[in-house]
């Protein structure tokens, strides 16, 4: 039984590298058909490339070496979370390079802006769990609950934000009212300074 789950592990784990691969190399794709004028975001999405493959990497190392550590899962996780960041940033760069070649640029944007959170939170797990996927002791669980709510919060405010989307032109589709204290107020402020402290 313990052989099939390892199993199932490497073979989930590699397709999840070679989906990552997919977006990356689809992001780059897009980006090929801009102008040069967005030679510099394109500059910066070949640089992600480098974060992208260590961690798909690394990965997938320790998938294959020690399929039940978590760590792997979290370079993964982390390697699709801005592989998917890249590819949305380049639909949104053709938008506005060709106007009206997307159907709904606005649904692009809202779901691009929050992954960032999560981009940045795993990174506050992988120093907790680093390196055998387990924390360092059970004194450290209030940290891991709180960095893990804070993710939660801050992502689902970010997400459904109401009004214009963060640097961008678009209002947010996806945007609940009830949220819009998070907006310029106090509540995202503390989410995204607990985040910090949490890292």
């Amino acid at each position: 039984l313990q052989t099939v789950k390892e199993s199932v592990a490497r073979r989930t784990a590699v397709g999840f590298a070679v989906l990552i691969g997919l977006v990356y190399v689809a992001s780059m794709i897009v980006y090929s058909q801009v102008d040069s004028g967005a030679l510099v975001d394109l500059v910066d999405a070949l640089g992600f490339s480098l974060w992208i493959s260590a961690f798909t990497a690394v990965g997938l190392i320790i998938v294959f070496h020690r399929p039940g550590n978590v760590v792997a899962w979290i370079c993964l996780a982390f390697s699709g979370v801005w592989s998917a960041w890249i590819l949305f940033e380049g639909l949104l760069v053709y938008e506005s390079a060709h106007p009206g070649t997307l159907a709904r640029p606005d649904l692009i944007a809202a779901l691009a802006t929050p992954l960032w959170v999560p981009g940045v939170g795993l990174i506050g797990f992988l120093l907790l769990l680093f390196p055998d996927g387990h924390l360092p002791s059970p004194r450290w669980r209030p940290v891991a609950w709180l960095l893990g709510g804070t993710i939660a919060l801050l992502t689902v405010t970010s997400l459904f934000l109401p009004g214009l989307i963060q640097d961008r032109e678009y209002v947010n589709p996806l945007g609940i009212d009830a949220l819009e204290p998070f907006g310029q107020g106090v509540p995202g402020r503390v989410l995204v300074v607990l985040l910090v402290l949490c890292i």
